[in-house]
């Protein structure tokens, strides 16, 4: 109610990003919780995991697993 503060009630999704992850050897398993949404579309190669995101919400939690 006061024009003097601005306030964010809203985060919008981080779009297209491109991660990278050092691993011991390839995961068997990656997904996008808690949507459930595996991520299937990834290269291991020489130690690293990497995939693209084509969009990240504020709560989402990418789960690897070994």
């Amino acid at each position: 109610a006061d024009e003097n503060n601005y306030t964010f009630d809203e985060l919008l999704p981080l779009g297209s990003l491109e991660i990278t992850v050092q691993l011991d050897k390839s995961p068997r398993k990656v997904t996008l919780q808690p949507a459930n949404e595996p991520i299937t579309e990834y290269v291991y190669k020489e130690g690293q995991l990497r995939f693209t995101l084509p969009k990240l919400e504020l709560h989402d939690i990418i789960v690897i697993e070994p």
